[in-house]
């Protein structure tokens, strides 16, 4: 399935442009790109992980004896939190993105002089 390596280079991507834009804008770009690369991966890679275990413990706390159907269930769900992921990801990282992209106010800057009057 190619959606992994497309997914993984979205974030590298993302990673650059976030890297570029922080770097013009005057942040600490270092710190924005790896927050972007980490949100990115979480979300896609280890957020779908933590939800199946959750859910796999919750139905084994509710009462199903089956290991087969929760393998069924899970193998029925799993398609769904991983798309979830990715969503997730790519609008993690859009924010990111938005962010880091917006000019930060300068905070000497002094408004022109009035007009001067003639009387």
């Amino acid at each position: 399935m190619a959606l992994p390596i497309l997914g993984f280079v979205f974030v590298i991507i993302a990673t650059y442009f976030t890297y570029t834009n922080a770097k013009e804008t005057g942040r600490n770009s270092i710190l924005w790109s790896i927050l972007t690369f980490v949100i990115g991966l979480g979300f896609q890679y280890i957020f779908p992980v933590i939800v199946l275990v959750f859910l796999t413990i919750y139905w084994l706390a509710i009462g199903y004896e089956d290991q087969l159907s929760i393998a069924k269930t899970l193998d029925d769900y799993s398609l769904a939190v991983y798309f979830g992921g990715i969503a997730l990801s790519i609008v993690s990282m859009m924010v990111i993105l938005r962010y880091v992209a917006q000019m930060k106010d300068d905070p000497y800057h002094t408004p022109p002089p009035s007009p001067p009057k003639f009387d």
